[in-house]
């Protein structure tokens, strides 16, 4: 796994493609309240179902079952759903299915009948979704990895068009630590008629640090492939067991091109017995911000009391 990751690490930082280059952008839209609401730093983060979007490994941590969705009043009038769903299939292995679909809503269709004169000719639609089909394995108790296989459908007006990309990562804890590692959109890019554009690949690193017993601090590096490399970092506080308080914020292209306080991060989620509640506002500048909503529900089955002994020395007298 980790010659794999090396040997597409060193073929994505050869590449020199600019911003604008390549499709499927929605790919980098954040998933997940909790994860935005501190500043998108969750590679390294132990989280719920939808942090796959982050980190595939991440889904080898959790206990049973977990389901969740999202909302995201996106800017301009634009929305973004997720779903996912994750199942412990037995003591080491965890299967999940998730989707991910992008609405940009009805736009305005322009024709170019002169050196800089256009005309209206009419509206149309466009969407993308994606299908994450994930497994996550336990290597040791602390120690995770997991692969997603995305397939990714576009449709702009009448043109459409399909391809598959990967994901793999890395996850570890150790004591209060958590360090992560994730590759994201390897793939073959996709072709709208006779042109062709690569997947949006983004590398994250990223670490998590739990101070105490109820606050978590997180940072991240992200390099994707069309841009600059994006700093980010954020900090969750419980209060009272059910209350919790986020912020964070993303240093790097996007902060600089929007202007304002693009980058910054603020959250609040509730934890109701199996059910969170997450909510988070991320305010994108001069176009306005993006409200998200989540809730996940974790089921933790009833299981039997197992006793396990282990005899020291292994080997031991009768007498």
């Amino acid at each position: 796994c980790f010659v794999w990751m090396l040997f597409i690490t060193g073929t994505i930082f050869s590449q020199t493609n600019d911003t604008g280059t390549t499709c499927a952008n929605f790919l980098k839209i954040g998933v997940d309240a909790r994860a935005l609401g501190m500043g998108g730093a969750a590679v390294g983060l132990k989280g719920n179902v939808m942090a796959v979007h982050w980190n595939p490994a991440v889904i080898g941590a959790i206990s049973d079952v977990e389901l969740g969705f999202m909302h995201n009043q996106y800017i301009l009038d634009m929305s973004h759903e997720f779903a996912g769903f994750a199942v412990r299939m037995g003591p080491t292995f965890v299967l999940g299915i998730s989707a991910s679909y992008f609405n940009a809503g009805t736009l305005t269709k322009t024709e170019r009948i002169a050196p800089g004169e256009f005309a209206e000719t009419g509206d149309f639609n466009a969407s993308d979704l994606a299908v994450y089909i994930s497994m996550a394995q336990r290597i040791e108790d602390n120690f995770f990895i997991g692969l997603s296989v995305k397939p990714i459908f576009q449709t702009i007006g009448n043109y459409s068009s399909q391809t598959v990309g990967l994901d793999g990562g890395v996850l570890y804890f150790y004591k209060n630590f958590g360090v992560g590692f994730s590759v994201r959109n390897v793939g073959l890019g996709m072709a709208v008629k006779k042109n062709a554009f690569p997947l949006p690949i983004i590398i994250s690193a990223g670490v998590s640090y739990k101070l105490a017993s109820f606050i978590t601090m997180t940072s991240e590096l992200e390099k994707p492939m069309d841009n600059k490399i994006n700093l980010k970092a954020g900090i969750e506080a419980q209060l009272l067991r059910l209350l919790y308080l986020r912020s964070g914020f993303t240093m790097g292209a996007k902060k600089n091109e929007l202007g304002g306080n693009a980058g910054l991060a603020l959250g609040m989620g509730f934890r109701v017995k199996n059910f969170h509640i997450d909510y988070a506002y991320n305010p994108k500048g001069f176009l306005g911000g993006s409200h998200r909503i989540s809730l996940c529900y974790a089921l933790e089955k009833n299981r039997q009391p197992e006793l396990v002994i282990f005899p020291q020395p292994e080997i031991f007298s009768p007498d």
